[in-house]
């Protein structure tokens, strides 16, 4: 039991390098960035927030 633990650890090391990698270059791959498509809000929304 023991050793099945043990390569369940080891193999979960090289799974989320892969998992991570995939991420990363999906992330740089998408295009534009996160507040390109940013919308304005309104003014009378705004003013809302800020009280």
């Amino acid at each position: 039991m023991i050793r099945f633990i043990l390569k369940r650890l080891l193999w979960m090391i090289p799974t989320l390098w892969v998992v991570a990698t995939i991420t990363f270059f999906l992330m740089r791959a998408a295009p534009g960035g996160p507040f390109q498509a940013e919308k304005e809000i309104p003014a009378d929304i705004k003013a809302n927030l800020e009280r």
